[in-house]
């Protein structure tokens, strides 16, 4: 027999337990799973012994022998388990138990997401049941319930990944639009076959309409490949946004994108807060308590950013502002979320917004080692900072323009 042992061997069925008769010596070391009626199925580690000399006969009770193979193993119990997605050991301080499946943390954000209206994890692959269930009371299957949170699918310049990409700013929306004429549900098949890059859901503020909520997207994918005039077929279809009481518009920005420097996300904030009078006519609307625009934020930045350089550092991830009800939230996990515009259906609007935050993003990023901090909220430098960068930001500055700022 070979002293070797096949590492990926499993053991379908309890083995018995023996008593040590023989004097055994240790082979190697290999990982089982071992499973009772009782039990779930639970990860150990196994030590494989055979014949020797009394004195390596190891201390041990939990002594199981596999008739198959003629092998003793050792139950060395370390608190470990096997995610149920990925298959690798984990420390079981590592591991969830996402609805009766154990699942490593790093599967858990990349793969899992929750659905807070029920209360219950799903699969990427998958989708929550419950809501599926709820469909009938809610009318078509495109709008899916407000806690519909698939995991994030990265739009970049040619391609699409599941992870997010390093040292890169991605943004996604959430638009509101009401429908105003024509049929909802038709306005939903078309805004689906529109933009693949986006996925529809319930929001108890709208009266008749939906929220499109778009994956993470880069600049050069937003400039290149985003089809914002398409907007207008949805205008034409009967949908409205910005002629409308309830319509918004949120920009996330990930919070990532600072991991190299997380004090620059202070600089990213400030030119927010600095300059609210700019933003508010870029936005369309001077104020709203579902984004206030809160002189105690602007007094709490420096504490959010020593905060969320914390979670970048650890990836312990803390809740900050007080409420997300504020023009720039840093509720959300792992983005910022811009919360202040008005909703709109026009295409350059919709994407000077876009290329705006991003704007942000890499002026800040970009004054870390050249403009001491209270230059780096200066509204002058920024907009000589698009202009200089017109190709990537070339909607945003026609747009401003109009705006006359």
């Amino acid at each position: 027999m070979s002293d070797n042992i096949n590492n990926d061997e499993t053991v379908d069925e309890p083995m018995e337990r023996c008593h040590i008769s023989d004097c055994l010596y240790p082979v190697s070391e290999m990982r089982l799973e071992y499973r009772t009626e009782q039990e779930r199925w639970s990860s150990v580690r196994f030590i494989a012994w055979r014949a020797s000399t009394p004195a390596d006969v190891p201390d041990s009770d939990c002594m199981y022998t596999d008739c198959r193979n003629n092998r003793v193993y050792v139950w060395d119990e370390i608190g470990t388990t096997f995610c149920e997605d990925c298959g690798d050991l984990r420390d079981e301080e590592e591991t969830d138990d996402l609805g009766g499946c154990v699942v490593c943390n790093s599967c858990r954000d990349s793969s899992w997401s929750y659905c807070e209206s029920h209360d219950t994890w799903y699969h990427c692959d998958n989708y929550c049941y419950s809501c599926d269930e709820d469909e009938d009371e809610y009318g078509s299957s495109l709008i899916h319930d407000y806690g519909f949170r698939p995991a994030p699918i990265f739009y970049l310049t040619n391609t699409i990944n599941r992870l997010e990409p390093r040292n890169t700013s991605v943004t996604g929306f959430e638009l509101e639009m009401e429908c105003e004429f024509g049929d909802i549900d038709d306005c939903a098949q078309l805004a689906t076959d529109l933009f693949p890059q986006t996925y529809l859901k319930h929001d108890g503020s709208l009266d008749r309409g939906f929220e499109m909520v778009s994956h993470p997207m880069t600049l050069d994918y937003i400039n290149g490949a985003f089809d914002f005039e398409a907007l207008r077929q949805l205008a034409d279809a009967g949908m409205r946004s910005a002629r409308t009481r309830t319509c918004g518009l949120h920009v996330h920005l990930n919070k990532g994108f600072f991991r190299s420097a997380p004090t620059t996300a202070y600089r990213f904030m400030q030119m927010f807060y600095r300059n609210a009078e700019m933003w508010r006519a870029l936005a369309g609307r001077s104020n709203s308590s579902y984004a206030q625009w809160d002189l105690g934020e602007e007094n709490n930045m420096l504490g959010y950013t020593r905060s969320m350089a914390d979670s970048l550092r650890t990836g312990n991830y803390n809740y900050f502002n007080r409420d997300r009800y504020v023009a720039v939230n840093l509720q959300p996990s792992h983005t910022i979320e811009l919360r202040f515009f008005k909703g709109t259906l026009r295409p350059l609007t919709m994407q000077a917004r876009l290329q705006a935050v991003h704007a942000v993003a890499e002026f800040a990023m970009s004054t870390k080692y050249k403009v001491n901090i209270k230059e780096s909220a200066s509204w002058e430098q920024f907009r000589n900072f698009t202009t200089d960068n017109a190709k990537k930001f070339g909607a945003f500055n026609t747009y401003a323009s109009e705006k006359g700022v």
